[in-house]
């Protein structure tokens, strides 16, 4: 099991002993979400970074965001698509394999917007992303067009 917390860190658990196996400091700030798929580990924080770590290595390979922005409150993960959602409004959806080490904030293959306050959660599939806001509201998008 792999947690992060507000003291910055990434925390790997085995889960028979109970015990920590790694951690690190992960963020300039405390963690908000994580998701894991496969050997791919994202995770946001209250520093306005996005990570993606390869959990094999315990190596950050490539990172989003910039000094300036707004937290990361939601992460949703599938396959080389990722989304995220934060106090802008909006919902972000990346490439994984478009990403570089750093600078890709430019990289947003689409944005959906709607939400009139801060996004808390997003989950999608193939054909559909499922949103919920601090505006009272429940969205769902079509992936192709937003």
């Amino acid at each position: 099991m792999i947690s992060g917390s507000a003291d910055k860190t990434l925390r790997e658990w085995d889960l028979n002993t109970n015990s920590q196996i790694n951690s690190g400091e992960a963020h300039q700030d405390g963690l908000s979400c994580l998701k894991l798929e496969g050997n791919v580990l994202v995770s946001g924080a209250t520093d306005a970074k996005i990570k993606i770590w390869d959990i094999r290595t315990w190596r950050c390979v490539s990172v989003i965001g910039k000094e300036s922005s707004k937290s990361v409150f939601c992460l949703a993960l599938l396959n080389n698509s990722l989304m995220s959602g934060s106090p802008d409004s909006a919902i972000k959806e990346w490439d994984l394999r478009m990403l570089t080490n750093e600078g890709n904030e430019d990289k947003v293959v689409r944005s959906y917007e709607g939400h009139t306050k801060s996004v808390f959660g997003v989950q999608f599939d193939g054909q559909k992303v499922v949103s919920c806001s601090g505006d009272s509201t429940i969205k769902i998008w079509n992936r192709d067009t937003g």
